[in-house]
């Protein structure tokens, strides 16, 4: 995994999705060489290098958060009330994932925005919620990776890095798009 929070070049490279030409500054690399056959590599002068985090995984439900794109498509009918919809979140609340909350694969945990919808200005170029290119990438979005703030490693203000691609398969990052939120 790469990042650049921008910190080097006073904030003149960080990755923005209201600039779409920014999404060449982050990288999404699967290595499928066992770990004893990676070396690091140094990091360049100036460059703060985190030290290695291991993550480990639990299994979690997610769900598309109520204002996604994606959730009103968690009902099946055009019937159910606004409140239904707030009250079976709230039901849901005890299941919630404490922070920091890595997780490879489910729904994202955004912060601000929808994050299917910052992806789909980087993949569309626009954020015209009306464009049907728009709604469609937005839609089929899926979370890869999401990487939380840590006491170590902070993206902006306890922020979150998120890596979204196409499709239901979150296994294929060639169409991995990046973002990010800070609280």
């Amino acid at each position: 995994m790469f990042f650049f929070d921008g910190v080097y070049d006073d904030f003149e490279s960080v990755v923005d999705p209201e600039d779409p030409s920014s999404q060449a500054g982050a990288r999404l690399i699967r290595v499928t060489a066992p770990p004893h056959d990676c070396a690091p590599t140094p990091g360049a002068t100036g460059v703060r290098v985190d030290p290695e985090l291991r993550l480990t995984g639990r299994q979690a439900l997610t769900l598309p958060e109520s204002d996604a794109p994606a959730g009103p498509n968690l009902f099946a009918d055009d019937e159910t009330e606004v409140a239904e919809v707030d009250r079976f979140y709230l039901s849901l609340q005890h299941f919630e994932i404490q922070r920091p909350s890595h997780q490879i694969g489910g729904w994202p945990i955004a912060i601000a925005d929808e994050t299917e919808h910052e992806a789909a200005i980087f993949a569309v170029g626009d954020d015209d919620a009306t464009d049907p290119r728009f709604v469609h990438d937005s839609l089929q979005r899926r979370l890869i990776l999401q990487i939380d703030s840590t006491p170590t490693s902070r993206w902006g203000d306890a922020g979150t890095l998120y890596w979204l691609t196409l499709g239901p398969d979150a296994t294929d990052p060639t169409s991995a798009i990046f973002t990010w939120q800070s609280r």
